[in-house]
């Protein structure tokens, strides 16, 4: 959601001291609860990014962990590149339920949106990513 590690890294540990904080004040879902205020301090994050102008555009600086292990180097750069280029919420719903592996309903609630959103935002996400990534998929099989 964020682009990088670092910050990743970081939304992850002020998210974990968000749930710490509050941890005898949950009283359903804890994994729900962190997933929500993960969600949050991304935003958070993001928003503080675009008031200072300093929002990381270039997709070969963004990086995936071990998702793309098994992705060549240029596949694992069109795939960077085309989740960057995702909407914000698309990016969101991709992360929670593919990255977290978040059911339908714990994604919706971790977005404060409902379940029909999270499901037209996967479709558009993953219709988008099949239109970018295919063209540059199949040229490289092809090649072969």
């Amino acid at each position: 959601m964020l682009g990088d590690r670092g910050s990743a890294e970081d939304a992850a540990q002020t998210a974990l001291l968000r749930v710490f904080r509050r941890w005898d004040a949950i009283d359903s879902s804890p994994s729900g609860y962190a997933a929500a205020a993960l969600v949050n301090v991304c935003r958070d994050m993001l928003r503080s990014r675009a008031r200072s102008r300093e929002t990381a555009t270039d997709p070969a600086s963004l990086e995936l962990g071990g998702v793309a292990a098994s992705f060549d180097v240029g596949e694992r750069l069109a795939v960077q590149a085309a989740l960057a280029g995702l909407p914000q919420l698309q990016r969101e719903v991709v992360a929670l339920r593919y990255l977290l592996d978040l059911s339908v309903s714990d994604t919706a609630v971790a977005l404060g949106v409902p379940q029909g959103t999270v499901k037209s935002a996967t479709s558009r996400a993953f219709d988008r990513l099949r239109l970018v990534l295919s063209p540059d998929y199949e040229e490289a099989h092809h090649a072969h």
